[in-house]
Formats: C-alpha cells, structure tokens, sequence
C-alpha cells in the first residue's frame, strides 16, 4: 500500500541512479499538471529510504509542491535499479555507463575517458571498441564489457575516421548535422574496422571520389556506398556484401543490438 508525503527531505538518492534528464522531467510535469495520477504509480524506495524507482517523478513532485506517492519494500536492492529501469525502457546507454562508473568498474571509467578525450559520442566509441566482442549493448548493460586497456589500436580508428569526418564536412558534402550524426560516424567506423580494409587506401578513396557520397537514412546504406566507394577502380576490391553484415557469423555485422544503440543515441529519456 502506497503513503503519500510532502517532506520531500525523508527521501535519499543513490549515487548510481541516472543524472536527472531535463526535458523527461518538464515532459513529466506538464502530464502532472493535466491530470495528477501520481497516486497511480507510487515511486519506489527500500527500507532506509533510497528511492529506487521514480526519482524523475518525486522530482516532479518538488517542483510542482504536491504530495508524492511512495510503496517501501524492504527486499529491493540497488541491482534492482537497473532491472526495474530496463523493464521499463528508460535507461539510455550513457545511463548504464554512468551505474557502473559509480560502482567502480574500471572498462566503463575507461570508455568513459576515451569518449571524452575524444569528444566522440558512446555509441560510436562501441562501434569502436566493442565490435570484435560481440553482444555489446548486452554486456554493456550488465556490466560485463570488457575493453583492452592498450588503447592503441582503438585511438588509430578513431583518427581515421576522424580524418575522413573532417574532410567530408570541410568539402561541405553533407549537412553538418549529418557528418557529426551516430548513423554516418557508425556506418564509417564499421568500415575502417574491417580487417581487409586499407585504411590509408579508403581515405585516397573518399577524398578522390565526393561525388559518390550522399546522405543516407541508415547504417546499412551508408556501407554500401562506402564498400562502392573503397571498391571502386580498385584493383584489390574487398568482397563483401551486406548480407555479410547481418550474417551471425561475421563479428562485424549490424546487430539487433547496434540498431538499438543507434536508437538509443537519438534519444535522451
């Protein structure tokens, strides 16, 4: 049974719950102001008090001074978090990498870094890093990513493709918007991470040939255009389709899980 309170101070947050997202809270508070049904969905909190689930919604709350709805169980523990937030679909990547950074894990502090020293989105940096493991997005959420801690090779990726960003938005050959988005810089990235690439080779290419590059509205497109471009007049063209990316047995493919991290990027809960 829920209780309803508005000394908001009784309440504690965990360190490993999510940074309040901005936009979901006034989405939250405009629902509230049409209709209050916060009695219907009561945040959650263990027994000392740490809110588990609805920490937007009891923010919400604050804001609006209005009474809040609360259930207490004392069997919740803080993995419970995450479960509850999958559940529901709210947790974006950068969430769960935030979780485990709290908990100390040393590949997420890592990812971390190199997303920053980089100024390069995460969805991009595990198109990156995280192919070769496979079940990225799976092993990101649960803690299980590992990631070599010889960055070497990770960062020579990221300078070509950066390399290649760049040019494109010099030339003005797309939108900025499109040049800087996660569906081109992760359609390019799965390209330089193919091991028969000539990486130097793909760069002559695409700086050769700016009238064979256009905007595309996914993954898939943009490597056939790239797999064109690379193929093009090319002695030693690499032979492979995009039937060869969604093969199970290819590590390189676009997963059910990388079309969710491309989802995920868009879109800030």
């Amino acid at each position: 049974m829920s209780t309803s309170t508005s000394d908001y101070t009784i309440f504690k947050k965990k360190v490993e719950n999510r940074p309040i997202d901005t936009r979901n809270l006034e989405k939250i508070k405009k629902s509230i102001k049409i209709r209050n049904l916060l009695h219907l969905r009561p945040i959650l909190v263990d027994k000392d008090m740490f809110v588990i689930d609805g920490q937007h919604r009891l923010e919400a709350a604050k804001h609006l001074d209005i009474p809040i709805f609360y259930e207490i169980s004392a069997d919740l523990r803080e993995e419970d978090v995450i479960i509850l937030n999958n559940n529901q679909k709210n947790w974006n990547i950068e969430n769960y990498l935030h979780y485990w950074i709290t908990k100390g894990n040393e590949n997420y502090i890592i990812l971390k870094n190199f997303s920053d020293r980089n100024n390069i989105t995460l969805s991009v940096v595990l198109a990156i890093i995280g192919r070769r493991g496979g079940g990225t997005l799976a092993s990101l959420r649960n803690g299980t990513l590992k990631i070599n801690k010889d960055l070497g090779e990770y960062q020579l990726i990221f300078s070509y493709l950066k390399k290649a960003q760049e040019f494109i938005e010099a030339k003005n050959i797309l939108k900025p918007s499109q040049v800087k988005g996660p569906v081109f810089l992760r359609g390019l990235t799965t390209i330089f991470i193919l091991p028969q690439i000539d990486k130097n080779l793909f760069l002559k290419k695409i700086e050769a040939h700016v009238d064979m590059i256009y905007g595309c509205i996914s993954i898939p497109n943009y490597q056939k255009m790239w797999i064109r471009i690379y193929n093009y007049k090319n002695p030693n063209p690499i032979n492979i389709s995009l039937f060869d990316f969604q093969s199970p047995s290819n590590p390189w493919r676009i997963s059910k899980d990388d079309r969710q991290l491309q989802i995920d990027s868009w879109v800030a809960i």
